[in-house]
Protein backbone atom coordinates (compact mmCIF):
# COMPACT_ATOMS: atom_id res chain seq x y z
CA UNK A 1 0.00 0.00 0.00
CA UNK A 2 1.44 3.27 -0.93
CA UNK A 3 2.47 5.75 1.78
CA UNK A 4 0.12 8.91 1.19
CA UNK A 5 2.09 12.07 1.63
CA UNK A 6 0.37 14.76 3.88
CA UNK A 7 -1.00 17.20 2.46
CA UNK A 8 0.19 21.15 2.67
CA UNK A 9 -2.92 21.82 5.48
CA UNK A 10 -1.40 18.91 7.58
CA UNK A 11 1.86 20.42 7.31
CA UNK A 12 0.82 23.66 8.69
CA UNK A 13 -1.32 22.17 11.19
CA UNK A 14 1.66 19.86 12.92
CA UNK A 15 4.09 22.17 12.29
CA UNK A 16 1.60 24.85 14.50
CA UNK A 17 0.75 22.37 16.57
CA UNK A 18 4.30 21.24 16.95
CA UNK A 19 5.61 25.06 17.99
CA UNK A 20 2.24 25.23 20.13
CA UNK A 21 2.64 22.20 22.04
CA UNK A 22 6.43 23.55 22.68
CA UNK A 23 5.46 26.72 23.62
CA UNK A 24 3.08 25.14 25.99
CA UNK A 25 5.28 23.02 27.91
CA UNK A 26 8.45 25.29 27.63
CA UNK A 27 5.74 28.47 29.42
CA UNK A 28 4.49 25.44 32.12
CA UNK A 29 7.93 24.72 32.81
CA UNK A 30 9.66 27.77 33.34
CA UNK A 31 6.40 29.24 35.08
CA UNK A 32 7.02 25.87 37.38
CA UNK A 33 10.47 27.06 37.92
CA UNK A 34 9.80 30.79 38.69
CA UNK A 35 7.54 29.70 40.74
CA UNK A 36 10.00 27.22 42.53
CA UNK A 37 12.43 30.12 42.44
CA UNK A 38 9.97 32.74 44.16
CA UNK A 39 9.26 30.46 47.20
CA UNK A 40 12.82 29.72 47.80
CA UNK A 41 13.71 33.27 47.83
CA UNK A 42 10.56 33.57 49.82
CA UNK A 43 12.19 30.84 51.95
CA UNK A 44 15.58 32.37 52.25
CA UNK A 45 14.18 35.73 53.33
CA UNK A 46 12.49 33.79 55.88
CA UNK A 47 15.68 32.15 56.93
CA UNK A 48 17.56 35.49 56.99
CA UNK A 49 14.87 36.74 59.35
CA UNK A 50 15.16 33.28 61.69
CA UNK A 51 18.87 33.79 61.63
CA UNK A 52 18.71 37.34 62.59
CA UNK A 53 16.58 36.01 65.62
CA UNK A 54 19.02 33.22 65.87
CA UNK A 55 21.99 35.50 66.09
CA UNK A 56 20.13 37.78 68.54
CA UNK A 57 19.12 34.84 70.30
CA UNK A 58 23.24 34.17 70.92
CA UNK A 59 23.74 37.76 71.75
CA UNK A 60 21.50 38.28 74.45
CA UNK A 61 22.33 34.76 75.66
CA UNK A 62 25.76 36.27 76.31
CA UNK A 63 24.77 39.98 77.20
CA UNK A 64 22.57 38.55 79.84
CA UNK A 65 25.95 36.41 81.40
CA UNK A 66 27.88 39.94 80.88
CA UNK A 67 26.01 42.04 83.35
CA UNK A 68 25.48 39.50 85.71
CA UNK A 69 30.13 39.20 85.54
CA UNK A 70 29.53 42.61 86.20
CA UNK A 71 27.74 42.56 88.66
CA UNK A 72 29.65 39.51 90.27
CA UNK A 73 32.79 41.49 89.32
CA UNK A 74 32.12 44.96 91.07
CA UNK A 75 29.28 44.04 93.56
CA UNK A 76 27.27 46.29 92.54
CA UNK A 77 23.41 45.85 91.65
CA UNK A 78 23.92 49.07 89.00
CA UNK A 79 23.59 46.81 85.66
CA UNK A 80 20.04 45.19 86.81
CA UNK A 81 18.27 46.69 84.43
CA UNK A 82 20.56 45.71 81.63
CA UNK A 83 20.07 42.77 82.86
CA UNK A 84 16.39 42.71 82.84
CA UNK A 85 16.00 44.29 79.47
CA UNK A 86 18.55 41.13 77.97
CA UNK A 87 16.41 38.58 80.00
CA UNK A 88 13.82 39.97 78.25
CA UNK A 89 15.00 39.68 74.87
CA UNK A 90 16.28 36.30 75.58
CA UNK A 91 12.41 35.14 75.95
CA UNK A 92 11.16 37.51 72.95
CA UNK A 93 13.83 35.61 70.33
CA UNK A 94 13.17 32.50 71.68
CA UNK A 95 9.56 32.96 71.15
CA UNK A 96 10.41 34.13 67.58
CA UNK A 97 12.45 30.65 66.86
CA UNK A 98 9.93 28.53 68.42
CA UNK A 99 8.79 27.44 64.71
CA UNK A 100 11.38 28.89 62.61
CA UNK A 101 13.78 26.88 63.00
CA UNK A 102 14.73 23.36 61.80
CA UNK A 103 12.94 20.81 63.57
CA UNK A 104 15.83 18.97 64.81
CA UNK A 105 16.93 22.24 66.46
CA UNK A 106 13.86 23.04 68.20
CA UNK A 107 14.67 21.67 71.75
CA UNK A 108 17.63 23.87 71.53
CA UNK A 109 15.59 27.04 71.48
CA UNK A 110 13.13 25.59 74.23
CA UNK A 111 16.32 24.93 76.25
CA UNK A 112 18.22 28.27 75.86
CA UNK A 113 15.01 29.85 77.24
CA UNK A 114 14.69 27.25 80.00
CA UNK A 115 18.46 28.09 80.96
CA UNK A 116 18.25 31.51 80.55
CA UNK A 117 15.34 31.55 83.25
CA UNK A 118 17.11 29.48 85.65
CA UNK A 119 19.97 31.87 85.59
CA UNK A 120 17.81 34.90 85.94
CA UNK A 121 16.15 32.88 88.98
CA UNK A 122 19.99 31.92 90.61
CA UNK A 123 20.77 35.84 89.74
CA UNK A 124 18.02 37.56 91.16
CA UNK A 125 17.82 34.91 94.48
CA UNK A 126 21.10 34.34 94.99
CA UNK A 127 23.82 36.74 93.51
CA UNK A 128 22.07 40.06 93.81
CA UNK A 129 21.75 39.33 97.70
CA UNK A 130 24.72 38.31 98.42
CA UNK A 131 26.20 41.31 96.05
CA UNK A 132 24.55 43.47 98.57
CA UNK A 133 25.56 41.18 101.42
CA UNK A 134 29.32 41.82 100.45
CA UNK A 135 29.22 37.53 100.31
CA UNK A 136 32.04 36.48 98.57
CA UNK A 137 31.85 32.91 99.22
CA UNK A 138 27.97 32.31 98.44
CA UNK A 139 29.13 34.86 95.23
CA UNK A 140 31.97 32.14 94.24
CA UNK A 141 29.15 28.89 94.68
CA UNK A 142 26.65 30.51 92.93
CA UNK A 143 28.91 31.42 89.99
CA UNK A 144 30.63 28.46 89.85
CA UNK A 145 26.30 27.18 88.62
CA UNK A 146 25.69 29.94 86.96
CA UNK A 147 28.89 29.43 84.45
CA UNK A 148 27.85 25.90 83.43
CA UNK A 149 24.52 27.05 82.26
CA UNK A 150 25.89 29.96 80.31
CA UNK A 151 28.11 27.82 78.16
CA UNK A 152 25.43 25.62 76.99
CA UNK A 153 23.16 27.95 76.37
CA UNK A 154 25.43 29.86 74.49
CA UNK A 155 26.60 26.51 72.55
CA UNK A 156 22.79 26.11 72.29
CA UNK A 157 22.35 29.89 70.68
CA UNK A 158 25.33 29.11 68.56
CA UNK A 159 23.99 25.72 67.10
CA UNK A 160 20.78 27.16 66.26
CA UNK A 161 22.53 30.33 64.25
CA UNK A 162 24.37 27.37 62.39
CA UNK A 163 21.39 25.65 61.38
CA UNK A 164 19.76 28.37 60.42
CA UNK A 165 22.99 29.29 58.55
CA UNK A 166 23.50 26.27 56.92
CA UNK A 167 19.53 25.92 55.90
CA UNK A 168 19.66 29.47 53.97
CA UNK A 169 22.67 27.96 52.31
CA UNK A 170 21.00 25.31 51.21
CA UNK A 171 17.68 27.46 49.90
CA UNK A 172 20.56 29.61 48.32
CA UNK A 173 21.85 26.73 46.48
CA UNK A 174 18.23 25.63 45.05
CA UNK A 175 17.26 28.65 43.80
CA UNK A 176 20.55 29.24 41.94
CA UNK A 177 19.90 25.35 40.60
CA UNK A 178 16.46 26.72 40.00
CA UNK A 179 17.23 29.92 37.77
CA UNK A 180 20.32 27.61 35.82
CA UNK A 181 17.61 24.87 34.93
CA UNK A 182 15.30 27.75 33.90
CA UNK A 183 17.52 29.47 31.59
CA UNK A 184 18.37 25.66 30.52
CA UNK A 185 15.09 25.03 29.80
CA UNK A 186 14.75 28.45 27.83
CA UNK A 187 17.56 27.66 25.53
CA UNK A 188 16.95 24.57 24.59
CA UNK A 189 12.88 25.48 23.89
CA UNK A 190 13.70 27.81 22.35
CA UNK A 191 16.47 26.59 19.84
CA UNK A 192 14.18 23.71 18.91
CA UNK A 193 11.62 26.10 18.71
CA UNK A 194 13.55 27.74 16.20
CA UNK A 195 14.61 24.63 14.24
CA UNK A 196 11.35 23.66 13.78
CA UNK A 197 10.60 26.97 12.56
CA UNK A 198 13.22 26.77 9.93
CA UNK A 199 12.48 23.30 9.02
CA UNK A 200 8.52 24.60 8.45
CA UNK A 201 9.61 27.83 6.51
CA UNK A 202 12.04 25.50 4.48
CA UNK A 203 8.94 22.80 3.90
CA UNK A 204 6.62 25.78 3.20
CA UNK A 205 9.52 27.32 0.46
CA UNK A 206 9.61 23.95 -0.96
CA UNK A 207 6.29 22.42 -1.02
CA UNK A 208 4.36 25.55 -0.90
CA UNK A 209 5.89 28.83 -2.13
CA UNK A 210 8.21 27.46 -5.04
CA UNK A 211 5.42 25.59 -6.61
CA UNK A 212 3.35 28.51 -6.64
CA UNK A 213 6.13 30.90 -8.24
CA UNK A 214 5.53 27.59 -10.72
CA UNK A 215 1.80 28.02 -11.05
CA UNK A 216 2.42 32.48 -11.42
CA UNK A 217 4.92 31.01 -14.91
CA UNK A 218 1.79 28.58 -15.67
CA UNK A 219 -0.51 31.97 -15.47
CA UNK A 220 1.69 34.24 -17.67
CA UNK A 221 1.88 31.06 -20.21
CA UNK A 222 -1.53 30.79 -20.50
CA UNK A 223 -1.92 34.56 -20.68
CA UNK A 224 0.49 34.17 -23.72
CA UNK A 225 -1.72 31.42 -25.40
CA UNK A 226 0.73 28.40 -24.35
CA UNK A 227 -1.04 24.92 -22.57
CA UNK A 228 1.73 24.21 -19.62
CA UNK A 229 3.59 21.03 -19.73
CA UNK A 230 4.51 18.73 -16.54
CA UNK A 231 3.74 18.61 -12.99
CA UNK A 232 4.65 20.26 -10.18
CA UNK A 233 6.44 19.31 -7.36
CA UNK A 234 4.40 20.30 -4.35
CA UNK A 235 1.81 19.23 -1.49
CA UNK A 236 -1.40 17.48 -2.70
CA UNK A 237 -3.21 20.67 -2.38
CA UNK A 238 -0.80 22.68 -5.00
CA UNK A 239 -0.79 19.75 -7.36
CA UNK A 240 -4.54 19.75 -7.31
CA UNK A 241 -4.39 23.89 -8.04
CA UNK A 242 -1.76 22.78 -11.18
CA UNK A 243 -3.54 19.96 -12.58
CA UNK A 244 -7.05 21.67 -12.32
CA UNK A 245 -5.41 24.91 -13.93
CA UNK A 246 -3.98 22.76 -16.45
CA UNK A 247 -7.29 21.11 -17.23
CA UNK A 248 -9.17 24.14 -17.48
CA UNK A 249 -6.43 25.46 -20.08
CA UNK A 250 -7.59 22.36 -22.04
CA UNK A 251 -11.64 22.82 -21.49
CA UNK A 252 -10.63 26.32 -22.52
CA UNK A 253 -9.40 25.17 -25.61
CA UNK A 254 -11.99 22.55 -26.63
CA UNK A 255 -14.78 24.80 -25.70
CA UNK A 256 -13.56 27.57 -28.25
CA UNK A 257 -12.92 25.12 -30.52
CA UNK A 258 -16.24 23.85 -30.50
CA UNK A 259 -17.59 27.49 -30.02
CA UNK A 260 -15.70 28.62 -33.60
CA UNK A 261 -17.50 25.46 -35.00
CA UNK A 262 -20.33 26.62 -33.70
CA UNK A 263 -20.33 29.44 -34.90
CA UNK A 264 -19.37 28.84 -38.25
CA UNK A 265 -22.17 26.01 -38.85
CA UNK A 266 -24.03 28.71 -37.72
CA UNK A 267 -23.00 31.17 -40.10
CA UNK A 268 -23.33 28.42 -42.62
CA UNK A 269 -26.98 27.24 -41.13
CA UNK A 270 -28.32 31.16 -41.62
CA UNK A 271 -26.44 31.12 -45.14
CA UNK A 272 -28.01 27.93 -45.69
CA UNK A 273 -31.61 29.15 -44.56
CA UNK A 274 -31.15 32.35 -46.45
CA UNK A 275 -30.70 30.08 -49.03
CA UNK A 276 -33.24 27.70 -48.90
CA UNK A 277 -35.96 30.32 -48.27
CA UNK A 278 -34.90 31.62 -51.98
CA UNK A 279 -34.67 28.43 -53.66
CA UNK A 280 -38.53 27.43 -51.84
CA UNK A 281 -40.16 30.19 -53.93
CA UNK A 282 -39.07 28.11 -57.60
CA UNK A 283 -39.36 25.14 -56.24
CA UNK A 284 -42.89 25.59 -55.09
CA UNK A 285 -43.71 27.10 -58.55
CA UNK A 286 -42.35 24.06 -60.31
CA UNK A 287 -44.59 22.05 -58.30
CA UNK A 288 -47.27 24.05 -59.59
CA UNK A 289 -46.44 23.49 -63.33
CA UNK A 290 -45.65 20.16 -62.35
CA UNK A 291 -49.17 19.33 -60.75
CA UNK A 292 -50.66 21.23 -63.81
CA UNK A 293 -49.38 19.43 -66.33
CA UNK A 294 -49.33 15.57 -64.54
CA UNK A 295 -53.54 15.45 -65.20
CA UNK A 296 -53.16 17.16 -69.05
CA UNK A 297 -50.27 14.90 -69.56
CA UNK A 298 -52.13 11.80 -71.86
CA UNK A 299 -48.88 9.24 -72.16
CA UNK A 300 -48.76 7.11 -68.81
CA UNK A 301 -44.94 7.30 -69.38
CA UNK A 302 -44.87 11.13 -68.61
CA UNK A 303 -47.18 11.01 -66.13
CA UNK A 304 -45.46 8.80 -63.71
CA UNK A 305 -41.90 11.09 -64.68
CA UNK A 306 -43.36 14.54 -63.87
CA UNK A 307 -44.64 12.67 -60.35
CA UNK A 308 -41.42 11.62 -59.93
CA UNK A 309 -40.03 15.20 -60.32
CA UNK A 310 -42.70 16.44 -58.32
CA UNK A 311 -41.96 14.04 -55.42
CA UNK A 312 -38.18 14.96 -55.84
CA UNK A 313 -39.04 18.62 -55.87
CA UNK A 314 -41.62 17.88 -52.81
CA UNK A 315 -37.97 16.08 -50.78
CA UNK A 316 -36.09 19.22 -51.89
CA UNK A 317 -38.84 21.93 -50.85
CA UNK A 318 -39.01 19.67 -47.27
CA UNK A 319 -35.32 20.27 -46.87
CA UNK A 320 -35.73 23.78 -47.50
CA UNK A 321 -38.21 23.91 -45.26
CA UNK A 322 -36.31 22.10 -42.79
CA UNK A 323 -32.99 24.42 -43.09
CA UNK A 324 -35.69 27.37 -41.99
CA UNK A 325 -37.26 26.64 -39.45
CA UNK A 326 -34.11 25.03 -38.39
CA UNK A 327 -32.41 28.28 -38.20
CA UNK A 328 -35.64 29.71 -36.57
CA UNK A 329 -36.35 27.76 -33.89
CA UNK A 330 -36.24 30.15 -30.79
CA UNK A 331 -38.96 32.24 -32.57
CA UNK A 332 -42.15 31.88 -30.75
CA UNK A 333 -45.85 33.61 -30.75
CA UNK A 334 -47.82 32.23 -28.13
CA UNK A 335 -51.65 31.98 -27.44
CA UNK A 336 -53.94 29.35 -26.34
CA UNK A 337 -54.66 26.54 -28.25
CA UNK A 338 -56.39 23.44 -27.75
CA UNK A 339 -54.12 20.43 -28.72
CA UNK A 340 -56.67 18.13 -29.72
CA UNK A 341 -57.71 20.45 -32.50
CA UNK A 342 -54.50 21.32 -33.74
CA UNK A 343 -53.88 17.71 -33.74
CA UNK A 344 -56.45 16.17 -35.78
CA UNK A 345 -56.08 18.80 -38.23
CA UNK A 346 -52.43 18.07 -38.76
CA UNK A 347 -52.77 14.76 -39.07
CA UNK A 348 -55.67 14.48 -41.68
CA UNK A 349 -54.17 17.35 -43.62
CA UNK A 350 -51.01 14.99 -44.06
CA UNK A 351 -53.58 11.75 -45.11
CA UNK A 352 -55.27 13.57 -46.98
CA UNK A 353 -52.27 15.63 -49.23
CA UNK A 354 -50.80 11.45 -49.40
CA UNK A 355 -47.81 12.54 -47.36
CA UNK A 356 -48.59 10.22 -45.12
CA UNK A 357 -48.17 7.33 -47.92
CA UNK A 358 -51.10 5.49 -46.87
CA UNK A 359 -50.66 5.35 -43.00
CA UNK A 360 -53.99 4.97 -41.07
CA UNK A 361 -53.73 7.54 -38.25
CA UNK A 362 -55.67 6.55 -35.18
CA UNK A 363 -56.57 9.45 -32.54
CA UNK A 364 -56.96 9.85 -28.82
CA UNK A 365 -56.48 13.21 -28.09
CA UNK A 366 -57.64 14.67 -24.58
CA UNK A 367 -58.89 18.41 -25.40
CA UNK A 368 -56.70 20.95 -23.52
CA UNK A 369 -55.65 24.37 -23.86
CA UNK A 370 -52.12 25.16 -24.37
CA UNK A 371 -49.87 28.40 -24.54
CA UNK A 372 -48.03 27.55 -27.59
CA UNK A 373 -46.79 28.64 -31.17
CA UNK A 374 -49.35 27.56 -33.39
CA UNK A 375 -47.35 27.26 -36.29
CA UNK A 376 -44.40 25.47 -34.47
CA UNK A 377 -46.29 23.25 -32.80
CA UNK A 378 -47.99 22.12 -36.54
CA UNK A 379 -44.69 21.65 -37.79
CA UNK A 380 -43.68 19.53 -34.50
CA UNK A 381 -46.32 17.33 -35.01
CA UNK A 382 -45.51 17.29 -39.05
CA UNK A 383 -42.59 16.05 -38.67
CA UNK A 384 -43.24 12.95 -36.48
CA UNK A 385 -46.02 12.02 -38.09
CA UNK A 386 -44.29 12.09 -41.75
CA UNK A 387 -41.46 10.33 -39.78
CA UNK A 388 -43.79 7.45 -38.49
CA UNK A 389 -44.82 7.19 -41.48
CA UNK A 390 -41.83 6.32 -43.44
CA UNK A 391 -41.16 3.99 -40.59
CA UNK A 392 -44.35 2.29 -40.74
CA UNK A 393 -44.15 2.07 -44.29
CA UNK A 394 -47.98 2.20 -45.08
CA UNK A 395 -49.01 0.81 -41.13
CA UNK A 396 -50.39 2.07 -38.86
CA UNK A 397 -50.01 5.68 -36.83
CA UNK A 398 -51.28 5.94 -33.17
CA UNK A 399 -51.16 9.40 -31.85
CA UNK A 400 -52.50 9.82 -27.99
CA UNK A 401 -52.64 12.43 -25.64
CA UNK A 402 -53.80 13.61 -22.02
CA UNK A 403 -53.04 15.79 -19.48
CA UNK A 404 -50.71 15.04 -16.63
CA UNK A 405 -48.78 16.63 -13.72
CA UNK A 406 -46.23 17.80 -15.59
CA UNK A 407 -48.22 19.27 -18.43
CA UNK A 408 -49.67 17.78 -21.47
CA UNK A 409 -48.28 14.20 -22.82
CA UNK A 410 -48.32 13.99 -26.45
CA UNK A 411 -47.19 10.12 -28.11
CA UNK A 412 -46.64 9.55 -32.05
CA UNK A 413 -46.15 5.78 -31.86
CA UNK A 414 -45.05 3.71 -35.15
CA UNK A 415 -45.10 0.11 -35.96
CA UNK A 416 -41.35 0.18 -37.40
CA UNK A 417 -38.22 -1.15 -36.79
CA UNK A 418 -37.61 0.67 -34.08
CA UNK A 419 -34.73 2.97 -32.81
CA UNK A 420 -32.03 1.50 -31.38
CA UNK A 421 -31.09 2.02 -27.84
CA UNK A 422 -27.50 3.64 -28.76
CA UNK A 423 -28.61 6.55 -31.56
CA UNK A 424 -31.83 7.78 -29.25
CA UNK A 425 -30.14 10.28 -28.00
CA UNK A 426 -28.17 10.99 -31.02
CA UNK A 427 -31.46 10.86 -33.36
CA UNK A 428 -32.09 14.59 -32.26
CA UNK A 429 -28.76 16.00 -32.99
CA UNK A 430 -28.14 17.88 -36.39
CA UNK A 431 -27.05 15.85 -39.68
CA UNK A 432 -27.87 12.75 -37.69
CA UNK A 433 -29.26 9.96 -39.78
CA UNK A 434 -29.39 7.42 -42.72
CA UNK A 435 -32.21 8.79 -45.28
CA UNK A 436 -31.55 9.88 -48.68
CA UNK A 437 -34.52 12.22 -48.46
CA UNK A 438 -33.77 14.69 -46.43
CA UNK A 439 -31.12 16.62 -44.31
CA UNK A 440 -31.15 14.97 -41.25
CA UNK A 441 -32.85 18.29 -39.51
CA UNK A 442 -36.39 16.99 -38.94
CA UNK A 443 -36.27 15.43 -35.27
CA UNK A 444 -33.40 18.19 -34.57
CA UNK A 445 -35.96 20.85 -35.35
CA UNK A 446 -39.18 18.90 -33.17
CA UNK A 447 -36.40 18.92 -30.21
CA UNK A 448 -35.61 22.83 -30.71
CA UNK A 449 -39.28 23.69 -30.69
CA UNK A 450 -39.87 21.32 -27.27
CA UNK A 451 -37.10 23.30 -25.76
CA UNK A 452 -38.07 26.57 -26.83
CA UNK A 453 -41.53 25.84 -25.29
CA UNK A 454 -40.16 24.94 -22.19
CA UNK A 455 -40.95 20.93 -22.49
CA UNK A 456 -38.59 17.53 -24.06
CA UNK A 457 -38.88 14.82 -26.38
CA UNK A 458 -37.42 11.63 -26.12
CA UNK A 459 -37.92 8.37 -27.61
CA UNK A 460 -39.05 5.09 -26.64
CA UNK A 461 -39.37 1.07 -27.40
CA UNK A 462 -42.76 -0.19 -28.11
CA UNK A 463 -43.46 -3.48 -26.44
CA UNK A 464 -45.52 -4.74 -29.34
CA UNK A 465 -42.64 -3.47 -31.70
CA UNK A 466 -41.93 0.07 -33.02
CA UNK A 467 -41.11 3.29 -31.62
CA UNK A 468 -43.10 5.96 -29.88
CA UNK A 469 -41.80 10.03 -29.62
CA UNK A 470 -42.70 11.50 -26.33
CA UNK A 471 -43.42 14.60 -26.11
CA UNK A 472 -43.93 16.91 -23.07
CA UNK A 473 -45.08 20.26 -22.83
CA UNK A 474 -46.38 22.16 -20.00
CA UNK A 475 -49.57 23.70 -19.74
CA UNK A 476 -48.13 27.25 -19.74
CA UNK A 477 -45.17 27.21 -21.56
CA UNK A 478 -42.19 28.13 -19.55
CA UNK A 479 -40.41 29.71 -22.60
CA UNK A 480 -36.96 29.76 -23.78
CA UNK A 481 -35.48 32.84 -25.23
Amino acid sequence: MARREPSARRRVAVAHGSLAAIAVVLSALLLALIANIVEVVASMRRDEQAMHEGLMLGVAVREQYIHEAHTLIERTDTHLDHHHGWVRAVARSAAALEHRVPKAHQWRVARIAATSTAIDALFRTRIVPAVRADDLDTLRIQHRRIDPLVTRASGDADAVAAALEQRMRSEHIRAETSARTAVLVAGVGGLLALVLAAQFGWSVRRRVLRPLGVLADWTRMIARGEVPDGGIDGDAEVRAVAAALRQLVLDLREREVRLLASERLAAVGQLAAGVAHEVNNPIGIIRGYLRTMIPEAHDATLRDELRILDEEAQSCQRIAEDLVAFARIGELRLAELDLAVLTTEVARRLEASGELHGAQVTLAVEPAAVLADATRIRQLLANLLRNASEASRGGSIEISGRVDDAGYRLEVGDRGPGVPEAARERIFEPFFGDRADGAGLGLAVCRGIVQAHGGSIRVEERKDGGASFVVNLPRRAEVRA
